[in-house]
């Protein structure tokens, strides 16, 4: 029948997990967004990203 498909994480995680500038950006842009979580933050990034990357 096939191998199942390996699931794949969709975001990247920052490369500095705890510097505060970038936190307090994110933070602001999430309240700003009315997202759920930084992850939401995260993957919409790394779409960018990956669009910008492509073109």
């Amino acid at each position: 029948m096939g191998d199942p498909k390996r699931i794949r994480r969709k975001f990247d995680k920052p490369k500095t997990m705890w510097s505060k500038d970038r936190i307090e950006t994110e933070h602001a842009l999430k309240e700003k967004y009315g997202l759920k979580n930084l992850r939401e933050l995260w993957q919409a990034t790394t779409e960018v990203s990956r669009i910008r990357r492509n073109v």
